[in-house]
C-alpha cells in the first residue's frame, strides 16, 4: 500500500478525493473517490478479495463510484494521460471467470417474494419462548419477532440493514452508511469470507408508545467484520422442550459479528434458506435457537414506531 488520503502526493487536497494507491511490481493502482477513512494504511499488505475501500463521492466527483485506474511508467506516453494504460486486458479473464462458489444469500432473508415467510418459535436459554417470522413488503424484510423487529432489504450487490427495535432497554437503534441504509453483508459470498462494515450507529429512546424517537447517542463510522463461518447442506438445532430431538433444516449459513477481522465473536447466527434466523448467540452466554415450525397460524403483528 503506497498511499492512503484525501490528499495527493505532491501536496494539496485531491480531485481524486480520497484514494488509495496500490504498487504491485511496476504497475501502480489507483482506487479513487473512496468513502472517508478507508480501513487501510501505508505499508500494509494486501490480497485479492481484502476490503481496502469503500464506494463514495469525494474530491471531484458528481456522484458515488468506483475510480479505478492503471499506471506504468515504463511505457513513457507522451502526453495526458500520463502513464495510464487500458486495463481492460487485465480484468477480461476475471470478468469470464466463473463465480468461485458463491452463495446468494437473498433466499435466506427474503424467505419469500413477498408476503409472509414461515412462522416458527425459537426457545431461549433461560427458558422462555419468542416467536419468530420474516414478513416481506415492497421488497424490505422485517424479522419480527414478537412484535418487534429488524428491517433489511435485498439489493444487487448486499444485505442491507435499516433499524432494529428488538435491541432492548428501551431503546432502538439504526445504522446508516450516509444513504439511510447500511451495508451488512455481500449478497452473493461464500464460507471463509469476511465484510467489514462502517455504519453510524444511532441509539434512540423510546416510550410506551414508541414514539418520541429521541436521539440518545450517535456514533460515526463504528467499524466491525462479519464472517462467514460455515454453510450446512444438513443442520440441526439442539434439543429443546418443544423438540428433544432438535428439527433438521436444509441449507444453513452461520455467521459471525466480532470488532475485528477474525477476532473473538460478539454475536454469532444461523440463517436456513426460505425459512430465516433459526439460531443466534453472544458472548454472554445468551442462546436462542428453532424448537419449533408450526404453520397454519395467523401473521405476526409488528409494532409500529411513528417516527420511522
Amino acid at each position: 500500500m503506497e498511499w492512503v488520503s484525501n490528499y495527493a502526493p505532491a501536496g494539496g487536497l485531491s480531485d481524486y478525493g480520497w484514494h488509495i494507491r496500490v504498487r504491485t511490481g511496476k504497475y501502480l493502482i489507483i482506487y479513487a473517490h473512496a468513502a472517508p477513512n478507508p480501513p487501510v494504511a501505508v505499508g500494509d499488505i494486501v490480497a485479492g478479495g481484502q476490503v481496502i475501500a469503500f464506494s463514495g463521492n469525494t474530491g471531484n466527483s458528481t456522484g458515488a463510484h468506483l475510480h479505478f485506474e492503471m499506471r506504468n511508467c515504463d511505457y513513457q506516453l507522451a502526453g495526458w494521460p500520463y502513464c495510464i494504460i487500458d486495463p481492460t486486458p487485465y480484468i477480461q479473464p476475471l470478468l469470464s471467470a466463473p463465480a468461485p462458489n458463491l452463495i446468494d444469500m437473498a433466499p435466506y432473508f427474503q424467505v419469500v417474494p413477498d408476503g409472509v415467510g414461515p412462522f416458527f418459535v425459537l426457545q431461549h436459554s433461560n427458558g422462555t419462548t419468542e416467536d419468530i417470522q420474516h414478513q416481506i413488503a415492497g421488497g424490505e424484510v422485517f424479522i419480527v419477532k414478537n412484535a418487534q423487529y429488524e428491517r433489511l432489504r435485498v439489493t444487487g450487490q448486499y444485505i442491507e440493514r435499516r433499524e432494529d427495535t428488538s435491541h432492548g432497554g428501551g431503546v432502538y437503534y439504526t445504522l446508516d452508511d450516509g444513504y439511510g441504509w447500511s451495508r451488512w453483508c455481500p449478497k452473493s459470498w461464500k464460507p471463509g469470507d469476511s465484510f467489514m462494515r462502517q455504519p453510524t450507529v444511532r441509539y434512540y429512546r423510546k416510550d410506551n408508545r414508541k414514539d418520541n424517537c429521541l436521539l440518545m447517542s450517535e456514533s460515526p463510522n463504528v467499524v466491525s467484520w462479519l464472517r462467514f463461518v460455515q454453510h450446512y447442506p444438513s443442520w440441526t438445532s439442539p434439543s429443546s422442550n418443544a423438540s428433544p430431538g432438535g428439527i433438521t433444516l436444509s441449507n444453513v449459513a452461520h455467521m459471525v459479528f466480532s470488532w475485528s477481522n477474525n477476532g473473538p465473536p460478539i454475536e454469532q447466527y444461523w440463517f436456513a434458506k426460505n425459512i430465516g434466523l433459526v439460531q443466534w448467540k453472544n458472548d454472554q452466554g445468551d442462546h436462542s435457537w428453532i424448537s419449533e415450525l408450526p404453520q397454519g397460524r395467523a401473521p405476526l403483528k409488528r409494532e409500529v414506531v411513528n417516527c420511522l
